[in-house]
């Protein structure tokens, strides 16, 4: 047994559907996705074969055809329908009493594209970094993660700052209101750098002085001091 199997009703929607309630049953179709739609009286139920829950997918509970262009759960259905399903999900009901074949959208299985349209260069000094985005679906909630981190809500574009050397990831995902989620990923290193570095600047410069005074001493405040040699220097740098 998919479902039902009790007193005959309508109630259970919410909870298994072995255990609910069902009613007047007239049509069964499966969708592409392997959920089971059944017409009951006034109602088209479908039932999750991943979970086994059952709900109401169209129909308000009242027979009739008013509805079109609404949400298939406040609209009126002569439920006592035959009912066929495409390969993209949506549900048919040959409507006898009405004289007319309805459609129901299914449930959405295309998820958000997102673009990456601007990235860091691959490899670079540059603490900061900009990645700029598009996605194709404008109701989807769009997060940014970056190096693995707890995702954000953002925007393109995205823009990190005082970023450590080293390798970095950013995951863009969007997610629609289905819940069908796509996502890109953009990666770069940022490279060690002394010429945007001052007090580094200054040790290169200085230790460039002490090397072409060829007397292979270091100066420690001016003054040559024989506990410091370049040869010691280079032998701890090389």
């Amino acid at each position: 047994t998919v479902a039902g199997g009790g007193p005959k009703g309508t109630v259970g929607d919410g909870g298994p559907a072995t255990g609910a309630d069902l009613t007047d049953l007239a049509g069964v179709a499966v969708g592409p996705d392997g959920r089971v739609y059944v017409s009951e009286a006034g109602r088209i139920r479908v039932v999750s074969l991943a979970d086994g829950v059952i709900s109401t997918f169209a129909g308000n509970g009242t027979a009739g055809h008013a509805g079109d262009g609404l949400p298939a759960t406040t609209a009126s259905v002569y439920g006592k329908s035959g009912l066929a399903t495409d390969p993209s999900g949506h549900v048919y009901l040959a409507e006898p009493d009405s004289h007319r074949i309805r459609r129901v959208t299914g449930p959405d299985p295309v998820a958000p594209v997102v673009t990456l349209t601007s990235l860091p260069r691959p490899e670079g000094p540059d603490r900061e970094a900009t990645v700029a985005f598009t996605v194709d679906d404008p109701t989807a909630d769009v997060v940014c993660s970056l190096d693995g981190g707890v995702g954000a809500s953002c925007a393109s574009p995205w823009r990190g700052e005082n970023l450590g050397v080293g390798p970095h990831t950013l995951v863009v995902t969007a997610t629609d209101p289905a819940g069908n989620a796509g996502s890109a990923t953009a990666t770069w290193r940022v490279l060690p750098s002394t010429s945007s570095d001052p007090t580094a600047a200054a040790a290169t410069t200085w230790l460039a002085r002490e090397l072409a005074r060829g007397d292979g001493l270091l100066d420690r405040a001016g003054v040559p001091d024989p506990g410091l040699t370049t040869d010691a220097l280079l032998a701890v740098t090389a």
